[in-house]
Order: structure tokens, then sequence, then C-alpha cells
């Protein structure tokens, strides 16, 4: 069984730098400041990349959400607003995307494996 992964991965401040307060207390600054990806993305990356080197996953398509500056590093946007990370840990991209495509998904997932055909996501407290 050969599968097609998709990962969803964020533009997040970058987890090393101080957040300061925007003048008006609506948010943080943003400009100037350093970004990455997400670190719980970059680790569902790396698990998806552990699957393509054990040939249970043929391709890996990583989606971001979020401004024109994540096409930089992720390619193709999707329109949705920023919605998953560590900036605002409300964990929902992935859940909507499977939503809007009708498909199974695994979340928190620190190991997949494939056991007689099918799928088990292991999480880790």
């Amino acid at each position: 069984m050969a599968l097609r992964v998709l990962v969803g991965v964020k533009r997040v401040i970058d987890y090393a730098v101080k957040i300061r307060v925007r003048p008006d207390n609506l948010g943080v600054v943003t400009e100037g400041v350093k970004h990455s990806m997400n670190p719980f993305d970059e680790i569902a990356i790396e698990e998806a990349m552990r699957l393509k080197e054990k040939k249970i996953a043929k391709e890996i398509i990583a989606v971001s959400c979020g401004p024109k500056q994540t096409k930089k590093r992720s390619g193709q946007l999707w329109p949705w607003e920023q919605i998953e990370a560590i900036d605002g840990d409300n964990n929902q991209t992935g859940q909507m995307t499977a939503a809007l495509l009708d498909w199974a998904q695994g979340t928190f997932a620190s190991e997949v494996t494939i056991e007689n055909g099918s799928m088990k996501v292991l999480t880790r407290d």
C-alpha cells in the first residue's frame, strides 16, 4: 500500500524570538521578525519522510495556510486563515482539511505504522 501523505505546515514567528506586543495591544509585532516552520509541522514532515523511506508513502504534499510570505518556503497557498501552530494553538487546519476532503486523519502522531493493510497512528503523552 503506497500512500500519498498530506502535511499541513505553517509559517510562524520563530520559537527563539522574544515576542513583543504591538503598541495597540491587538497582537504581536511581526514585521522584521524571524519566522520559521511551526516545529510541530516539522515533526510531521519528518514522519512523512520516514514513511517514504520505508516505501509506505509514495508522495509527500505540504500545504500551507498563511500570508504571501509563506509561499517562499511552502509552494502553493490555500486561501484560509492562519489557524494552526505554536502561535495560536488552535490546531484546526489538519482537521478542517480532512473534513473538506472527506479523508481519514491522524493528529498528534508520534509514529505511523501499517499493520495488516491498516494504518495505525500512535501518540505519546
